[in-house]
């Protein structure tokens, strides 16, 4: 299996293809929001429209063994909750002996204020999955003005 570096919680990565750089770009460590309505009483997980980014770096275990791997996200509420994302990102580490992998969601998964853990995890060749960082983002929703008639 891959050998996980390090991996960020950021807005975007960027990849600049002349000096292979990464560019990463609004690190994520709070989010501060509003929801226009009260939650439902009852409903888990909301949507929220932020695109947010994983951006890692991996190595070969064995660095004269080309291999392949699987990055998956999955996301832990204050609760202990777990949101599946869909979001895989494939790691080929056939040509070179590392890489950097961008794993982008469309949106952030929120249950209710607190630390919510972005969990990065790689799936072996078996299908069994190792988790190897573990991302906090601090979650705050905004209370809601109370408007009384006059």
């Amino acid at each position: 299996m891959a050998k996980h570096i390090w991996s960020v919680l950021c807005r975007r990565g960027i990849l600049d293809k002349y000096t292979n750089s990464v560019s990463i770009i609004d690190v994520l460590e709070s989010i501060n929001f509003e929801i226009p309505e009260p939650i439902e009483e009852g409903k888990k997980w909301v949507l929220l429209p932020e695109t947010v980014a994983i951006v890692s770096l991996v190595t070969r275990s064995d660095y004269q063994k080309p291999e392949k791997s699987s990055l998956k996200i999955h996301v832990e509420a204050p609760t202990g909750e777990t949101f599946r994302s869909e979001s895989v990102s494939e790691i080929e580490l056939v040509d070179h002996e590392r890489s950097r992998a961008f794993t982008v969601l469309p949106f952030v998964p929120f249950w209710q204020s607190g630390i919510h853990w972005f969990c990065v995890s790689f799936e072996n060749e078996k299908g069994e999955q190792t988790e190897v960082a573990r991302l906090p983002l601090h979650m705050r929703q905004k209370e809601h003005e109370k408007i009384t008639k006059t």
